[in-house]
């Protein structure tokens, strides 16, 4: 296996990009190609390589990058928002179908957390990728704060989201939040004080309040019928309190045949990237992608 530093453009914001070749590669082989699409402010030297090596060890060409405002990546810092992250996604598989080591008709999606989310509503829209896996995602944003924060802390954020537009039009002033502190989760937090001790960029990040706005806006679940017969895996981890098992499979309900669904029993959400958790969501991805986007 070998990587590559790569960039390519993404609705005028550059981006950067890791791919991850595997042995023997050249334009006389050419392999499936997969995009990693990452979570909630993830850059891709964090939990990404992991699985991209996994895929390059088994013979695809992997790709994962850092949002715009993310990361490496050109664009305003923070910007969180799940229209611009779908559309690098996109810009991400027009990139690597222009790889030559890449088979261009073999395009497959694979998301993680916010990123499960994201890489399904992705594949729904755009028929070029023909493969995807979510892992740890959820169906609509709504629903999954909803059964996070009880009604008032809801009510709260309305208020703030409508102060944030008010700035924004009145003054091109848009407000910002401590990442963490608006995740308001311990585990979230443990993991990425763990994370930020090898990658300091990781630390104390803001993000745009109107990231709020939006994820209350953001439905997978409203668009993965659009999907049609394409195959999806989604796997879900039984004590996940970031992104609850029950919000995801909703979306698998949803998604038309062909499908699987996955649980790892007994896991919460950051365990999932650990160890034999790890390499198991990864052998899962694997044999998904290598099923449905043979030659």
């Amino acid at each position: 296996m070998s990587t590559e530093r790569v960039h390519f453009y993404s609705e005028g914001s550059r981006l950067a990009g890791m791919l991850y070749l595997p042995e023997s590669t050249s334009p006389e082989k050419k392999r499936a190609g997969i995009v990693l699409c990452h979570g909630f402010t993830g850059i891709k030297e964090s939990i990404l390589p992991q699985y991209a090596e996994a895929f390059a060890e088994a013979g695809l060409v992997a790709l994962t990058f850092d949002y715009r405002g993310f990361g490496e990546s050109d664009g305003q810092r923070g910007r969180l928002l799940w229209q611009d992250q779908v559309a690098d996604i996109r810009n991400a598989a027009t990139y690597i179908r222009t790889r030559p080591e890449v088979d261009e008709d073999r395009i497959g999606l694979w998301g993680t957390s916010y990123g499960g989310a994201l890489a399904p509503y992705a594949f729904a829209l755009d028929d070029r990728a023909k493969a995807c896996v979510g892992q740890l995602g959820f169906s609509d944003g709504y629903a999954a704060a909803a059964s996070r924060f009880p009604a008032e802390q809801i009510e709260a954020f309305r208020t703030m989201v409508e102060e944030d537009r008010r700035r924004r039009v009145l003054h091109n002033d848009p407000m910002y939040t401590e990442a963490m502190g608006l995740a308001a989760d311990p585990e979230m937090t443990e993991f990425f004080e763990e994370e930020s001790k090898l990658l300091p960029q990781l630390a104390g990040r803001e993000i745009l309040l109107q990231f709020l706005e939006a994820h209350m806006e953001f439905s997978p679940l409203m668009v993965i019928h659009k999907k049609g017969n394409r195959p999806l895996l989604l796997i879900a981890a039984e004590l996940d309190v970031v992104c609850p098992m029950e919000n995801y499979k909703e979306l698998y309900d949803k998604a038309p045949e062909p499908k699987k669904w996955v649980v790892f029993e007994k896991t919460r959400h950051f365990e999932f990237y650990k160890g034999d958790r790890a390499r198991r969501s990864a052998a899962e991805a694997v044999n998904f992608f290598k099923q449905h986007l043979s030659g």
